[in-house]
């Protein structure tokens, strides 16, 4: 048998975007290895379960008589008033609202993480439970990357940085031996004919160093 190639989808995007993508996994791997995302996991699966055990005509032993494959089903159709899994469907679509969750995206995934629920199956319920909650975790890192990258000692991105990645591109397609100072000297030139904030020299060799589309002939 031929064994499938393993490696990353996010290859063809550059080792900016692949370790990005590797460092998000082995946070996601690390996360969910820790006894109180199982505490977190559990009180959410509590929670669900509680909304169900308070609403009026809930029965659980009615989902019993179709399978989870005939419920989805149901909840796709848009059909569902009336049907044994209406409440199901409700709190799938109540779950995407609570959580700013897209309902394109995750409303199948909440429907059965709340069907699982109601049947009384912690255990898989849990394992639907992750990526919703995973989506939450993926909010609260976006918010504090800007925090991280100025722990680094990174920066907002500058608003004359891709005009002046595509003049310094500009000049290395004509001349792709041109040196480094060279091309600063002539994006910083054009830049300030334009703006009366133009950036330093200083600021463009930061940026075009060790940019990914300075030719090689450059370099030398």
């Amino acid at each position: 048998m031929q064994e499938l190639d393993s490696g990353s989808y996010f290859d063809c995007y550059g080792d900016k975007i692949k370790n990005l993508s590797d460092d998000l996994r082995k946070q996601d791997e690390e996360l969910y290895t820790k006894e109180s995302i199982d505490f977190y996991i559990s009180g959410y699966i509590d929670a669900a379960f509680e909304i169900m055990t308070y609403h009026q005509g809930f029965c659980t032993e009615a989902l019993k008589e179709t399978s989870l494959e005939e419920s989805i089903k149901v909840f796709l159709s848009g059909n569902w008033e009336g049907s044994n899994v209406n409440f199901i469907c409700e709190l799938a679509i109540y779950i995407c609202e609570t959580f700013a969750l897209s309902k394109k995206v995750y409303s199948s995934l909440c429907f059965t993480f709340a069907w699982y629920v109601a049947v009384g199956d912690k255990e898989l319920a849990a394992e639907y439970a992750r990526p919703i909650i995973n989506y939450n975790f993926n909010v609260i890192r976006l918010d504090q990357l800007p925090k991280e990258n100025g722990r680094k000692g990174g920066r907002p991105n500058n608003r004359h940085k891709i005009e002046a990645a595509n003049l310094a591109k500009e000049k290395w397609r004509a001349l792709p031996a041109a040196g480094l100072g060279a091309v600063i000297t002539a994006v910083k030139h054009q830049l300030e004919k334009k703006y009366k904030d133009a950036p330093s020299v200083s600021t463009l060799k930061l940026w075009l160093k060790d940019a990914d589309f300075r030719p090689k002939e450059s370099r030398r």
